[in-house]
């Protein structure tokens, strides 16, 4: 990606370095680059939801303005929180907003990762992306 913004790891819950918990990433392309200033103000507004969401450990993306792609890339505790997350409060309120905004289908990925490998690596989350949505 190119003229990236990247929002670097930002944890909310304690991380166990002997457990495993679930990652999940989102990749995609937005139809304008001005989608992402709204994008932009609404991930305000989730980012304020995962301050006290159950089970959310924490969060990294990037973002390229010219080229318009992004990836959102986040670890839960377990697969019940990482699948009940989405459909609660703003996020769910912003992603049905978000919806027009988005060029073609988000490539995603979701993978069991150690707390010894956190914080969680972009290029990893890309890999993982990319590897699990090959045709």
């Amino acid at each position: 990606m190119t003229n990236l913004v990247e929002i670097k790891w930002t944890q909310y819950g304690e991380i166990d370095p002997k457990r495993e918990y679930m990652a999940f990433a989102q990749m995609g392309e937005l139809k304008s680059s001005w989608s992402l200033i709204s994008w932009g103000r609404r991930g305000k507004k989730v980012q304020e939801q995962l301050k006290t969401a159950k089970g959310f450990i924490g969060y990294t993306m990037q973002f390229g303005f010219w080229n318009k792609r992004g990836l959102i890339a986040a670890v839960f505790e377990d697969e019940k929180t990482l699948n009940e997350f989405p459909h609660t409060g703003q996020h769910a309120i912003c992603f049905e907003k978000s919806k027009d905004d988005i060029k073609g289908e988000m490539k995603k990925a979701r993978w069991s990762i150690s707390g010894s490998a956190l914080p969680l690596k972009i290029e990893e989350a890309i890999d993982r992306v990319q590897k699990q949505n090959m045709a």
